[in-house]
């Protein structure tokens, strides 16, 4: 049968509430925000997660090199003060390690720092080494 539009019911229906999607089909239509899942956001953050830790790992690597170099550096310094002394020459040692320069005395600081931190962490693996090893024994 047809029916002129103004004497359909649809056209008297509300358009609001509902769509015109849920009135044929009886299901709900998703939220026009919302998208499907895509499967590539799971690689997408291991990526992420795995590049942020790439990244770490190359600043830890730079750091270290960069401790190596100075604490070589000041350990060289120190020797050749003391082969000098060893061979009665006269030395200002002073002078050679930068006493009274604010500066100097700074970084002979943060290497010592350095050191000793280096040291105690060492340390504390030897320890846990041997206990490691004294509990395998039992």
């Amino acid at each position: 049968r047809f029916l002129p539009r103004f004497l359909q019911p649809s056209t008297y229906k509300p358009s609001y509430g509902k769509s015109s999607v849920e009135d044929k089909t009886g299901a709900k239509p998703k939220a026009a925000g919302s998208k499907p899942w895509n499967p590539a956001t799971f690689f997408i953050w291991i990526f992420l997660l795995i590049g942020s830790q790439a990244i770490q790992q190359l600043q830890l690597k730079h750091n270290h090199a960069d401790f190596d170099r100075k604490a070589n550096t000041r350990i060289a310094l120190l020797r050749e003060v003391l082969d000098r002394l060893a061979r009665n020459e006269d030395v200002d040692v002073e002078r050679i390690l930068g006493t009274g320069d604010p500066q100097e005395e700074k970084a002979w600081e943060e290497v010592l720092k350095e050191i000793e931190q280096d040291d105690v962490l060492w340390k504390a693996r030897q320890m846990q080494k041997e206990a490691a090893a004294k509990a395998a024994e039992r």
